[in-house]
């Protein structure tokens, strides 16, 4: 895959979260052990990147689905509303993430091409970056897809 390195990548995956949801603060950088803990809901958003393909995956708790809500709504969400729009809110999220993502990417002289975000149902398999927002932590990855 014609991707950059793995710190360019945390670069731009750093610059597109602060242009989507300021105030967000990384975690860690590395991947994380055991992130599966809390986090109830996953989005993917397919990419190609260069003559390669990755899935942008999101992963978060209700809480910052809550959030997330919250900021789209303009107002403090319900439990209904939370339970029933969580996962499309972060999927919009993702959406946006990944179009700001594709800009940076674009910027280092890559074509980057994204999909439509999708719920995962597996949050394992790989490197998640921590990150949290007003106290709710979320995780983000890039995960390269094999096209064999």
């Amino acid at each position: 895959m014609m991707m950059p390195e793995a710190t360019g990548i945390g670069a731009a995956i750093a610059a597109a979260l602060d242009s989507v949801l300021p105030g967000a603060q990384c975690l860690s950088l590395a991947g994380a052990q055991g992130i599966s803990e809390g986090l109830s809901s996953d989005v993917a958003l397919p990419m190609r990147i260069g003559v390669g393909h990755a899935l942008l995956r999101l992963g978060a708790g209700a809480g910052f689905c809550a959030a997330l809500l919250a900021r789209m709504l303009g107002r403090e969400p319900t439990a209904a509303e939370v339970d029933e729009m969580g996962r499309e809110a972060l999927a919009e999220f993702c959406n946006l993430v990944g179009g700001h993502l594709a800009g940076h990417l674009g910027e280092q002289g890559l074509a980057v091409t994204i999909g439509t975000p999708e719920a995962s149902g597996a949050i394992g398999g790989c490197a998640w970056q921590q990150w949290q927002y007003e106290g709710q932590q979320f995780a983000i990855a890039l995960q390269e897809e094999s096209t064999a």
